[in-house]
């Protein structure tokens, strides 16, 4: 790379930074407003109410899926289960074996 191009893209960087400085300047009060309107839009007490609604829905959701999962990978449901399928294999074996008697 030649060093002497080096200060001519380093002002154009520069330039464009200013260019976009000033035109962020010319609009400040108009962003202001935009950035004011989102807030009141978004910090609204129904949209609050509805984010936290929606959040703790998920979260509880989510929660109980886990305890019931766990319930039946390491708990009592896991035992019920294994009492029912073997249960139910031991029908159909004993079906299977006095067919073939």
């Amino acid at each position: 790379m030649n060093p002497e191009h080096v200060p001519i893209i380093r002002l154009e960087l520069q330039n464009m930074k200013h260019s976009i400085w000033h035109a962020l300047t010319q609009y400040e009060v108009e962003i202001d407003q935009y950035i004011q309107e989102a807030l009141d839009r978004v910090c609204s007490h129904e949209n609050i109410r509805e984010v936290v609604m929606r959040q703790t829905k998920a979260t509880l959701e989510y929660e109980l899926k886990e305890l019931i999962d766990h319930f039946f990978k390491y708990g009592d449901g896991r035992k019920a289960l294994e009492e029912m399928v073997w249960k139910k294999l031991s029908e159909i074996l004993s079906k299977d074996n006095k067919r073939e008697a």
